[in-house]
């Protein structure tokens, strides 16, 4: 048996599945708001995270389209100026900027 070799781990098999499923789900999807339900679904586990936000950007604007959290994130705002968000300042050329 190979050290380090994902068939041995059963946790890096389980996360290779997970990711081919949702990829074929992303592959699959024919509308962006199909796209989007998928994100939502699977971005979250994925990363382990406590939550995550979907963003769009539209011309000058941040669209919040979705969210999955243990707690609200951004519901209800709609569309913000990217230089008037974190968002949208890491999405602009340049460097992202720091965390304050």
């Amino acid at each position: 048996m190979t050290h380090g070799s994902s068939s041995a781990d059963p946790d890096a098999s389980g996360a290779q599945s997970f990711l081919i499923e949702a990829s074929e789900q992303l592959a699959a999807a024919r509308s962006m708001a199909e796209v989007v339900d998928v994100l939502r679904r699977t971005a979250r586990s994925a990363i382990g995270a406590e939550g995550i936000a979907i963003i769009l950007k539209d011309g000058d604007l941040c669209h919040y389209v979705a969210e999955d959290a243990i707690g609200p994130l951004w519901s209800g705002k709609r569309s913000r100026p990217i230089a008037a968000c974190r968002v949208g300042r890491c999405a602009m050329p340049g460097p992202s900027p720091s965390p304050t």
